[in-house]
């Protein structure tokens, strides 16, 4: 379990620094880093629920687990749908910027306290 939390957590740095790094340089997007953003955010949903259904297989998991799965995928989505809209000049604006950063991290935490949870299971 440690492999696969260090692996998910490796992905969430690339995803956070990522986007630190578009936010930074600003318009137009560099495609090779957002491309890179998307894929290891895809990366690491994938991974993410992999880790989740495998701990959910070997153990019946509690239901906070699912409850704060249940946030971090609200969060997800919003990032997710923000982030998509971001990535047109049309759609950026302070209310889109504000709600991909507050969901962004809402997700970290949430997502981070999960991995938290699953680790200290020793599965």
């Amino acid at each position: 379990m440690l492999l696969k939390t260090i692996t998910a957590i490796l992905l969430l740095i690339v995803i956070i620094f990522s986007g630190i790094w578009l936010s930074r340089i600003g318009r137009p997007l560099n495609s090779f880093i957002f491309a890179i953003h998307k894929l290891v955010s895809i990366a690491f949903v994938v991974w993410s629920v992999y880790m989740f259904y495998q701990a959910h297989k070997v153990i019946s998991l509690q239901q906070y687990y699912f409850i704060i799965l249940g946030i971090a995928c609200l969060c997800l989505l919003a990032t997710l749908l923000t982030g998509g809209f971001l990535s047109f000049d049309k759609f950026e604006n302070i209310y889109t910027t504000t709600i991909h950063k507050v969901g962004a991290v809402l997700f970290i935490i949430s997502i981070v306290t999960l991995l938290y949870f699953l680790h200290k299971l020793k599965l």
